[in-house]
């Protein structure tokens, strides 16, 4: 914190505060301010804090600062890949641009300003004379608060909380993106209050906006090139002409919003990047050295559907029943959410080839700019480079208009930076493979309930299911990463789809083995078994000739496999 040379008030500016937490290519840590980040880019390896989901919301901001020093006008397909070429080539942030652009607007990027303090609206107040402020854990989701808990990461305290000023900084940005939906205080000048109290806006997102994507980005191997994978330039899905410097705005470049619900549209893609979904004051110590309490209430609504324009970091679907529920003339798209329970390649198709019903490409943004770029006659490797596929999230457990955080996605795999081509044959093998090993498992899935059912146990539920699936991936998953890292363009795609196959074939059968050998001797007689309408006798040994059969027609006839082939013969007499 420093004291301004005019009135002596403390301030604590992000421009030149070290407030991001981040890790260097030598291994060593430190916070550093937006000045240094941007200078230091392509020395920091990256973004680093013990809450993960920092990462994307930061990298969100970082690159709303970008885009607007160096192409606040809408650029042409050839000028965006013409300035993302000179700045790969460069290896370095123009301090003529960004410098000048963060000096600009630095008043704005101060969190203790009495008039325009970041992210935050200067006189916010609850309408309840009684209530102050939140304690500052409102904000923090792993801060355990008084009566409930977000995520307990910290020990109970019976005094209230503080966190640093930093932390606050970084807090304010995951709170505009994360924040859970519920039952807010109303503050003066809200218009929206009922019986008392604010509750969440109906029929729009009622979390911090990037809760309700399915978050990802591409890493690379240092962040300077990882900001420079995400700064989407141009992309054919929006109307570049939207883009205008007097429209597409962040909040440090807008005028103060007001205390009230605003339901709109965002007006492009840093508008979205920077959305402010809530309205924010925070509460400081008496020095000023830290937070201690919170004033939080609803802010910028808007639908997440139909956003692909703008909203470069999530995949896409078409849904079908929302057109019907809404009454749309057209099928909207929404944001392609993570599976918790899944790993980031089980949706490999998602991210790199998919097609909705008309055709339409529905990556990510972030995956169809690296694509043009891979295309284009520009400095970067067509191949060779191996970069990282990021997926980042929250889990919200939702119920009418409320919603608490049950859990968080944080999730990555390497690949060549070839296979982002929506027609890499590559891209298209491991596509492929995915889906395969999905029936594959579904062989095994059901092989573990035949022989159940051969031994008159009836435990066929979802659970166990669930929990044959659960085992399979996490045996599957070590080979998955490594095989996708490794198909690079100068590997044959026959031979080394065949050998991957070999592979998932191989655990699978091991794992037959060992339900097989967990049996009881009663597993090997014989009873009638329910398939649908039909009645039918079931034996271990049809339980495993169905398997083999399951396997074959997902993976394909067992090959040679490095010198040795798969016998599945010599698995029958074992199992």
């Amino acid at each position: 914190m420093m004291k301004d040379d005019i009135n002596s008030d403390p301030t604590f500016n992000l421009v030149t505060e070290p407030w991001i937490p981040v890790t260097y290519t030598d291994e060593h840590k430190a916070d550093v301010s937006l000045s240094t980040v941007f200078k230091d880019a392509d020395q920091i390896q990256e973004i680093s804090d013990e809450f993960p989901q920092f990462r994307i919301v930061l990298l969100r901001f970082l690159i709303a600062i970008l885009l607007r020093a160096y192409s606040s006008q809408a650029l042409s397909k050839r000028d965006a890949l013409a300035l993302w070429s000179d700045l790969w080539t460069q290896r370095h942030f123009d301090s003529e641009y960004v410098d000048e652009y963060l000096e600009h607007f630095k008043d704005r990027f101060d969190i203790l300003s009495p008039v325009t303090p970041f992210y935050q609206v200067a006189d916010l107040t609850y309408s309840d004379e009684k209530k102050e402020y939140d304690w500052i854990s409102e904000l923090v989701p792993d801060i355990p608060k008084p009566d409930k808990y977000l995520f307990a990461m910290k020990e109970r305290s019976s005094s209230p909380p503080c966190i640093k000023l930093s932390e606050a900084a970084r807090y304010l940005i995951l709170a505009q993106a994360f924040d859970f939906a519920g039952i807010k205080s109303p503050v003066e000048g809200n218009t929206q209050v009922k019986r008392g109290h604010v509750y969440a806006p109906h029929g729009v997102v009622q979390t911090g906006f990037v809760g309700a994507i399915g978050g990802v980005y591409v890493r690379g191997r240092t962040l300077y090139e990882t900001l420079l994978f995400n700064m989407v330039l141009y992309d054919s899905r929006a109307s570049n002409s939207d883009k205008e410097s007097d429209v597409d705005l962040p909040p440090w470049e807008r005028s103060l919003p007001s205390c009230d619900i605003v339901f709109r549209e965002p007006n492009g893609p840093v508008d979205l990047l920077t959305w402010q979904s809530r309205r924010i004051r925070l509460i400081f110590d008496g020095e000023k050295n830290s937070a201690i309490g919170v004033v939080i209430c609803y802010g910028d609504a808007t639908v997440s559907y139909d956003k692909h324009p703008y909203e470069w970091m999530t995949a896409w679907r078409s849904d079908g029943g929302l057109q019907k529920k809404l009454g749309l003339s057209h099928t909207p798209w929404v944001p392609l959410k993570h599976d918790p329970s899944k790993t980031i390649w089980e949706g490999l198709s998602a991210l790199l080839a998919a097609r909705n019903e008309e055709g339409a490409d529905v990556r990510p943004g972030v995956i169809r700019w690296n694509e043009t770029l891979g295309e284009a006659d520009i400095a970067l490797p067509k191949s060779g480079l191996i970069v990282s596929i990021c997926a980042q999230g929250i889990v919200y457990n939702i119920k009418k208009g409320s919603s608490a955080i049950i859990d968080s996605i944080d999730d990555h795999f390497d690949l060549d930076v070839s296979m982002m081509r929506h027609d890499a044959q590559a891209a298209a093998a491991s596509i492929d493979l995915v889906s395969r090993t999905d029936q594959a498992v579904l062989s095994l899935m059901r092989y573990v309930r035949n022989m159940e059912s051969s031994a008159g146990y009836m435990r066929q539920n979802s659970t166990m299911e669930n929990d044959i699936r659960e085992c399979a991936y996490s045996e599957l998953n070590t080979i998955f990463r490594k095989r996708l890292s490794g198909f690079t363009p100068d590997q044959d795609i026959d031979s080394y789809s065949n050998d991957w196959k070999e592979e998932v074939r191989s655990v699978l059968l091991d794992l037959g083995k060992s339900y097989a050998s967990a049996a009881s001797s009663s597993a090997f007689s014989v009873h009638r078994v329910k398939f649908g309408k039909k009645e039918e006798l079931m034996t271990s040994g049809k339980a495993q000739i169905l398997f083999y059969r399951g396997l074959t027609k997902a993976l394909g006839s067992p090959t040679f496999n490095s010198g040795s082939r798969i016998e599945e013969d010599s698995h029958v007499e074992h199992l």
